[in-house]
């Protein structure tokens, strides 16, 4: 008489002594070859934000060049307008446009309610980087002491540069040259923008 153990199915075996596993070699092996596909696939991720931020902090610097050129635009187009009924005595060339310093330009004319008013730009360097500031002064194109300067841009700015000519074509021409700069956060480099601007002072033309 024969008996067959319950858990026990015909034809099948359990673990023998000769049977085998992974080898340590293997295993080795299995390690080394996911640790450099992580470390590529590391090293790709790193790579690609890198390129993300710099093209973040190159699109910043480009937006700030803009900015300042627009604000300093406006106040040079307006420099040395003269209404019919024009305040006394009559705003000059050498009144209208006035460089303190090379990164230092003051604009005289008349604002849309008649009045005169002196508008001023400046770098200004801060802990953080160059800013650029304006500053109104509602007292007859003089500066007012008691006036603020306002920030006006992001603390990107290295170098602002205003050039006047004071004859021939580009006498009524503004000339602003600007470097901006910025760290690539993650990286050691910073990323960097030129850029120069001629802005014609259109009421020059008309000013007696």
């Amino acid at each position: 008489m024969m008996f067959h153990h319950p858990d026990r199915v015909p034809g099948t075996r359990g673990p023998q002594l000769g049977d085998k596993g992974f080898s340590l070699v293997e295993l080795l092996t299995v390690i080394v070859i996911i640790g450099v596909i992580s470390t590529a696939l590391f090293s790709m991720g790193n790579n690609m934000n890198m390129r993300v931020e710099r093209i973040t902090v190159q699109t910043l610097l480009d937006e700030q060049a803009v900015l300042a050129h627009d604000a300093i635009a406006r106040s040079a187009a307006q420099a040395g307008y003269v209404s019919a009924d024009s305040l006394n005595p009559t705003i000059t060339r050498t009144t209208a446009v006035n460089l303190v310093q090379s990164n230092h330009v003051q604009f005289c004319g008349e604002t849309i309610d008649g009045d005169r008013a002196l508008t001023e730009f400046r770098l200004q360097a801060t802990s953080d980087g160059g800013v650029l500031q304006r500053k109104v002064s509602d007292t007859d194109c003089s500066t007012d002491s008691t006036a603020e300067w306002g920030d006006i841009s992001e603390p990107v700015f290295s170098q602002i540069t205003f050039t006047l000519a004071d004859s021939g074509p580009e006498k009524n021409v503004l000339n602003m040259s600007l470097r901006l700069s910025k760290n690539v956060r993650g990286s050691q480099d910073d990323a960097t923008l030129n850029r120069d601007y001629r802005v014609s002072l259109i009421a020059l033309l008309v000013t007696p």
